[in-house]
């Protein structure tokens, strides 16, 4: 969230990111890169005394996956986390119908699907917990912002991002659907999620 974000900037002499005029507090950080989402993952890990996962120099990241501290998930983590648990749902809800009522996109009327239904488009994050959590107890696995994870993509030059977005339709936030972006973007659909 912007709160725990916001925390780590002010500790480190960050500049805080944008939050595009939609607020902070619980509110997930967006406009962060996965550089910057790595370097989090650093400064939280010491921050509770455990063994850093990344070392950083420079754009060359490597991981240490017998550290004990936060990383961010690999894609198969965080797909397995999605559905709770490796069920066969569609969304990460535990869920094969995208309600806005329960997950944050565009779900708007015009653009119901067969697997969605319509309802409102905030066309902005909701904040963190705001719908209920998977059946694993994760909130906001599908929707709201896409999330950084580990891995690069078949090319090696993007890393990859999971779970779609609040502007995204609800073909873009299934589980199935993998995004993938420069290590270095930053924009107000990206945010990320750490593990230990």
């Amino acid at each position: 969230t912007f709160d725990e974000y916001d925390a780590f900037c002010t500790a480190t002499g960050r500049k805080k990111p944008s939050d595009a005029g939609w607020g902070r507090g619980k509110r997930p950080a967006i406009n962060v890169s996965w550089h910057d989402a790595v370097a989090y993952c650093n400064w939280l890990s010491e921050h509770q005394k455990l063994k850093k996962v990344y070392t950083i120099n420079d754009d060359t990241v490597t991981a240490d996956r017998s550290a004990d501290g936060y990383r961010l998930p690999t894609e198969a983590e965080w797909e397995y986390a999605a559905r709770s648990g490796g069920k066969q749902v569609r969304f990460g809800n535990s869920k094969d119908i995208a309600d806005p009522s329960e997950i944050n996109f565009a779900g708007s009327a015009p653009y119901k699907t067969d697997y969605s239904r319509p309802g409102v488009f905030r066309e902005k994050t909701t904040p963190a917990g705001s719908f209920q959590p998977n059946d694993l107890g994760l909130h906001d696995m599908t929707g709201n912002v896409w999330e950084w994870c580990w891995d690069w993509d078949s090319e090696m030059r993007y890393r990859i991002v999971r779970g779609g977005a609040w502007g995204n339709l609800a073909a873009n936030i299934r589980i199935a659907d993998v995004g993938k972006r420069t290590p270095d973007s930053r924009g107000d659909q990206y945010g990320f999620r750490v593990m230990q």
